[in-house]
């Protein structure tokens, strides 16, 4: 695991990636000093150029997630501090905050570890897409699957995931999408109400609080997902109709793809 000192950014990486960090310890130059770099990496059976290639790509890629800088520490130092000069006379701990979360990529590390990076996601070039994916802990976990998906179609995919109630996170970090899991509400679903047989009232309300702030703050599309419908009836055939188990899921769905045309 790499993480920055100064901006928190975590980059799971395997053993040809942590190599290459390594062997900047001391200033290195690019691309003179690749053929060096290849000779750090086991015999991958991959051409010598093609190699060569994937470390000159795997450096910039590095260096755009600023793990690796052009800059000496005395330089780097003075560059933080003009981004957070503007700043000046606020609380010194969420101006820090700021300034990490806009550059935050993957999930909460303490509710999944995401797969290592090695020369493979950085050998070739791709289209860059950012999304802040909103969701419990179940759904942060899906940052890492949707990255690796988006790679299987030559997409580079930026997942910072957060949680529903952070909604200011959309005006703090760049994004080209917004993607919201399954809300905390939906447990509401599958219970009974007081004031009569309404299982999605709660859930489309949390819904309907959560697309209109975010629609406040970002242009950006926005994903919602449906949630799944259940592949269990715990009573069985007893559970048919409005009430069963699986149509409170339905209909819970289908009021949503409602939200969506009222307010999109």
């Amino acid at each position: 695991m790499i993480v920055h000192a100064i901006s928190h950014m975590r980059l799971p990486a395997d053993r040809d990636i942590s190599a290459l960090v390594e062997y900047f310890a001391e200033p290195r130059r690019i691309p003179e000093d690749c053929d060096a770099m290849t000779a750090l990496l086991p015999n991958t059976g991959d051409p010598p150029a093609m190699l060569r290639d994937a470390v000159e790509r795997s450096v910039m890629e590095l260096l755009s997630r600023e793990i690796l800088t052009e800059k000496t520490p005395e330089e780097e130092l003075a560059a933080v501090g003009a981004k957070l000069a503007s700043s000046h006379g606020r609380d010194p701990a969420e101006i820090i905050d700021r300034y990490r979360r806009d550059l935050k990529e993957g999930a909460e590390p303490y509710w999944a570890v995401g797969a290592s990076y090695g020369l493979d996601d950085f050998s070739e070039a791709r289209k860059r897409v950012d999304i802040i994916l909103f969701g419990d802990c179940d759904i942060q976990m899906e940052a890492d699957f949707l990255r690796r998906e988006a790679a299987r179609r030559n997409v580079d995919l930026r997942v910072s995931a957060t949680f529903p109630d952070d909604i200011r996170f959309a005006s703090e970090h760049k994004h080209d999408a917004v993607l919201i899991g399954a809300l905390r509400a939906r447990h509401l679903v599958a219970e009974d109400l007081a004031n009569g047989f309404n299982p999605h009232a709660a859930y489309i309300a949390h819904a309907t609080e959560l697309l209109t702030k975010l629609r406040e703050l970002t242009s950006a599309p926005i994903l919602i997902d449906n949630l799944p419908e259940p592949t269990v009836q715990p009573l069985g055939l007893a559970e048919r109709g409005v009430k069963g188990h699986r149509t409170r899921f339905r209909l819970t769905n289908v009021a949503l793809a409602e939200l969506r045309e009222r307010l999109f």
